[in-house]
C-alpha cells in the first residue's frame, strides 16, 4: 500500500510529512505565515502543500526529494514560499534533465581544485589518494547521475577505508554541486564509523574532562576544547560556527553547511558550563577547517616533545583525543535521557548510525545516572 510507504518516508523528516489526499500527494507541515514572514518569522500555520503528483509508486522518489527540500528549509529557518507554488512544482525540467556521471566526476575534480589549490595532482597528494580513486569509480558508469547510482557504486568498494574515503568525497561533492541527495545515506553507504575501534574505557568521564580544561592556558585551544566538550562537535566544525543566546538563557551553536554532516543546530550539555568557563566569548582559531584539528592536537597532545632552547613548554597535555569529547557528549545525552532522535539530530547522525554506535556503550554507571536524573533538560 502506498500509504505505508508514505508513512515510512515521513519518518525520515523532522518538520514535515508526506500524505495522500484522494489520488494526489501532499506535504503537511507547520510553515511561517506568508503574510508575516518578514515581521514575525516565528508565526506558523499548518499547511498542506499540493505537490501536483499523482499518488503512484513512480512518483514517490520525486515526492521524497521535495519533502527533504522542505525539511531542510524549515530546519534552517529558510522557508521560501516561492518554491512551493504550482508554477515552481510543475516545472520539472530540472528534475527530468538529470546531471550526468561525467558532470559529477568533473565536480569532484573542481572540488579538489577549490579545496587544495596549488597542490599537485600526483599519487603522493590527496588527489592520488582520495579524489582520483573516486573519479575512477564513478567513471565506470555512463548516463544520468542519480542518488541510487552513487550509493550502489560506493557500496561496491570492498576495502573499508577506501569505501569510507569515497563516501566522504561523494558527500562533499554533492554539497559543492548543490545536488539534493540524502547526505546521511551517502555516509551510511561508506559504513561510517569502524565502531569496534573505540570502546567505553577509552572515553573520558565528565570529571576528568572538566579537570583538563583548567590546564589549558592558550585561549583559542581552551575555547575549542570547551566547545567540543559541551556541544559534541568535531574539531574542524569550529571554523565558521556561530553562537546565539536564546530567550531561555541557553547558548546555541550553529555549525556551517560546509562541515562533514552539513548545517545543524547544537545544544550545550550541560548548558550551565558555557558561561562558567566564558565559552560564550568566542576565541576562534586562525587555521582553516583542514588544519585546525591538527594544530589543536599538536598543542593538546599528551606526547611530550622537545622544544628549542628559550621556547616555553606547552602547559596542556590531554590524555585523550579531542574527538573523544564528541563520544563523551553522546553518552552524556543518553545518561540524561535525551531522546535518540534528538541526540542524533544534535550530532549530525542518522538515527541508525547513532543507535548502532552509542547504545552498546551504555554502562551500569549511565543507567544509574538515568534513574537519578529528576529532570532531563539540556539547559
Amino acid at each position: 500500500m502506498i500509504e505505508a510507504e508514505l508513512k515510512r518516508l515521513s519518518s525520515q523528516f523532522l518538520t514535515c510529512s508526506l500524505v495522500k489526499q484522494r489520488d494526489s500527494l501532499f506535504l503537511r507541515a507547520s510553515v511561517p505565515c506568508p503574510t508575516r514572514l518578514a515581521s514575525e518569522p516565528s508565526k506558523k500555520v499548518q499547511k498542506r502543500i499540493n505537490l501536483y503528483l499523482k499518488a503512484t509508486p513512480a512518483n514517490l522518489e520525486r515526492a521524497e526529494d521535495l519533502a527533504r527540500k522542505l525539511d531542510r528549509q524549515l530546519g534552517r529557518h529558510a522557508y521560501v514560499p516561492a518554491d512551493w507554488t504550482e508554477e515552481a512544482l510543475t516545472n520539472t525540467g530540472g528534475y527530468e534533465s538529470l546531471p550526468s556521471m561525467e558532470d559529477f566526476c568533473r565536480g569532484i575534480e573542481a572540488l579538489f581544485e577549490r579545496k587544495c589549490s596549488g597542490v599537485p595532482k600526483n599519487s603522493m597528494t590527496a588527489w592520488g589518494k582520495k579524489y582520483k580513486p573516486a573519479i575512477k569509480l564513478f567513471s565506470t558508469i555512463k548516463g544520468p547521475c542519480t542518488e541510487e547510482r552513487l550509493l550502489s557504486l560506493i557500496r561496491s568498494v570492498a576495502a573499508d577505508s577506501s569505501r569510507k574515503s569515497i563516501a566522504s568525497i561523494t558527500r562533499q561533492t554533492v554539497i559543492h554541486l548543490g545536488y539534493d541527495f540524502n547526505r546521511d545515506k551517502i555516509t551510511e553507504a561508506g559504513s561510517g564509523y569502524v565502531r569496534g575501534k573505540v570502546e567505553p574505557r577509552d572515553i573520558p568521564d565528565d570529571e576528568l574532562i572538566e579537570s583538563m580544561i583548567e590546564t589549558i592556558e592558550h585561549p583559542v585551544w581552551r575555547y575549542l576544547y570547551g566547545i567540543c566538550w559541551l556541544y559534541g562537535i568535531r574539531g574542524h566544525e569550529i571554523v565558521g560556527s556561530t553562537m546565539e543566546k536564546r530567550a531561555n538563557g541557553g547558548w546555541v551553536l550553529y555549525v556551517p553547511d560546509d562541515s562533514k554532516t552539513g548545517y545543524r543546530e547544537c545544544w550545550a550539555c550541560p548548558g550551565e558550563k558555557v558561561e562558567q568557563y566564558d565559552l560564550q566569548v568566542p576565541y576562534l582559531p586562525t587555521q582553516d577547517k583542514y588544519s585546525v584539528t591538527k594544530a589543536a592536537s599538536d598543542y593538546l597532545s599528551k606526547v611530550k616533545k622537545s622544544y628549542k632552547k628559550g621556547v616555553r613548554d606547552r602547559p596542556a597535555r590531554i590524555p585523550f583525543s579531542l574527538y573523544n569529547l564528541r563520544h563523551a557528549y553522546a553518552l552524556r545525552l543518553l545518561s540524561r535521557d535525551i531522546s535518540t532522535i534528538r541526540s542524533a539530530k544534535l550530532m549530525g547522525h542518522s538515527l541508525k548510525e547513532h543507535e548502532a554506535t552509542y547504545h552498546r556503550w551504555i554502562t551500569h554507571k549511565h543507567m544509574v545516572q538515568m534513574h537519578d536524573q529528576e529532570a532531563a533538560h539540556l539547559y
